[in-house]
């Protein structure tokens, strides 16, 4: 395993779930867990055998502390997390099935994370000893100080000469501060070196028109515009998934690396489970492929559309999978019972 170490900066939410697939206004109770996508990537990295720490700022009360020790039973290193303010922002999850869609309501204004201020972190002493930064396109939507909060540690990371990937992950509920995505995110992505996300989203932020249809062709359109436009650009990651139902999709992706693109399989998933978080699953095995497999592209393509794949498996936000399991998959050994 690399030496090479990871850390995610984003909000941790509590997530209720309307029980049994059934509509929010049917719902007599809540399950209750946490998720939220920079906490997501550091357990699934952690899981996979790469240690991880997730930075963010929790109520300290009850229920921040109980947020804090679920990652801390993950394995991540919440060491840096801040307790402070009043509240913990929470998500309510309506999950879809067949011709019915997911749909998620938001309740994180004026969370903990939410208030936090620039100066809130020693960010010198936070990613001393860490090689890579991940954020993604959630956390300056929630708040203007949380945007400001992001800029100053991407600022640092820059500084530091870390490597630092974003996904988009455009949420447009979320965006209600004042400024919109194309405002704000541009100038958080030129201090980054690796960006993911689906054709949709990317052409939308950087009004690209024409792009073609196939997978391959649009990733080589975007990823040459996106690394002529940004300097520290490396590496763009297109994202595809073709919506049957609710209950069953086609997921695939593509990396575009120094004029060159490496699609990735296409994985179909007939029976959904649970499709919250699969997008930070496959970013996921992207951070962990580009460390682990000595930039073996295909190889790290393919093990991240896995790492999607799987978590359509798995209830909840985390994709609790190990390597041997993505491993299996990569390798299309998927089916059966192991003893």
């Amino acid at each position: 395993m690399s030496k090479k170490r990871v850390i995610t900066f984003g909000e941790l939410l509590m997530r209720l779930d309307v029980p049994n697939q059934a509509r929010f206004e049917q719902a007599n109770g809540f399950k209750a867990s946490y998720g939220g996508t920079e906490a997501n990537v550091a357990v699934n990295l952690t899981k996979m055998g790469m240690p991880s720490k997730f930075v963010t700022v929790l109520p300290d009360n009850d229920l921040g502390r109980a947020a804090r020790g679920h990652m801390q039973k993950s394995g991540v290193d919440v060491s840096d997390v801040l307790m402070q303010g009043r509240r913990l922002g929470l998500y309510f999850h309506e999950t879809g099935t067949m011709l019915r869609s997911s749909n998620v309501i938001y309740d994180r204004e004026q969370s903990a994370f939410a208030e936090a201020k620039v100066g809130d972190f020693d960010w010198k002493e936070v990613l001393k000893g860490y090689d890579w930064l991940h954020w993604s396109g959630v956390t300056p939507a929630v708040s203007e100080q949380a945007y400001n909060l992001l800029l100053e540690v991407i600022t640092e990371a820059r500084a530091l000469g870390m490597t630092i990937s974003v996904d988009l992950n455009i949420r447009k509920k979320l965006w209600n501060w004042g400024r919109k995505p194309n405002e704000v995110l541009p100038e958080l992505i030129e201090e980054c070196d690796i960006l993911l996300g689906n054709e949709e989203h990317i052409k939308e932020l950087f009004d690209i028109q024409d792009c073609p249809y196939d997978l391959r062709s649009s990733t080589a359109h975007l990823g040459e515009i996106l690394t002529t436009r940004f300097t520290h650009l490396k590496n763009v990651i297109v994202t595809w998934r073709r919506t049957i139902s609710a209950s069953h999709n086609k997921i695939s992706a593509a990396i575009w690396d120094e004029h060159s693109v490496y699609e990735g399989r296409v994985i179909d998933i007939p029976d959904i489970l649970d499709r919250v978080g699969s997008g930070d699953a496959l970013t996921s095995g992207i951070i962990y492929g580009l460390i682990q497999f000595e930039h073996d592209l295909y190889k790290t393509i393919d093990y991240a559309i896995a790492c999607s794949a799987m978590k359509h498996t798995i209830p909840g936000d985390l994709n609790l999978a190990t390597s041997q399991e993505i491993m299996a998959i990569v390798d299309g050994d998927s089916q059966g019972v192991k003893r």
